[in-house]
């Protein structure tokens, strides 16, 4: 289970009005973990209260059915970081700084796609390349729209190279999170 949901392009209209409301909506229905820290990603200055204040706003106006105390939940668990999301440099220490997996969800316009993709690629970590991988060979190919057809191209790529096995790990040292033979990491 992912220990941190990094939404890049925190601000937009897309996590605005569809996944802040989708996430009241899995705290209410508890189905959204405690524990899960969710850190928004954008280019405007900004820190964590003024987030939760834009963020309780926006889940005032599309998630006004979810009462308040699921609302006031998930805004408690939010985060802010100001940072390029092009940027592989802005990006990792936000990404290093999680206790666990990492669920990135790319709230962007279509114009910041592919270098945000880009910059997902070049920070590693055996999932997260593969997956940004097939993103960019699907738009440089003009054939991705959309992530369900990035997604097989991923599990295609494993299986015709597959991952290197993982090496031993000292004692006390954090894992890389394990994999099914589909590739989906669990």
């Amino acid at each position: 289970m992912p220990s941190t949901l990094l939404l890049l392009s925190a601000g937009g209209d897309l996590s605005r009005r569809y996944l802040l409301p989708a996430l009241a909506h899995l705290q209410r229905a508890g189905r959204l973990p405690d524990a899960l820290t969710i850190i928004g990603v954008g280019r405007e200055d900004g820190d964590d209260d003024a987030f939760r204040q834009q963020a309780a706003a926006a889940l005032a106006e599309h998630a006004a059915e979810v009462d308040f105390a699921h609302r006031a939940a998930l805004c408690r668990q939010l985060r802010y970081v100001a940072a390029d999301v092009t940027s592989a440099e802005d990006l990792r220490p936000i990404v290093r700084c999680a206790d666990g997996p990492v669920l990135v969800y790319l709230a962007l316009p279509h114009t910041l796609f592919a270098a945000t993709v880009t910059a997902l690629l070049a920070l590693g970590g055996d999932s997260l390349t593969g997956f940004a991988l097939a993103l960019i060979l699907g738009t440089i190919a003009g054939t991705i729209s959309t992530v369900s057809v990035a997604v097989p191209l991923t599990v295609a790529l494993d299986r015709r190279w597959p991952p290197r096995p993982e090496a031993p790990v000292a004692a006390g040292r954090r894992t890389s999170s394990p994999r099914r033979e589909d590739g989906a990491v669990v």
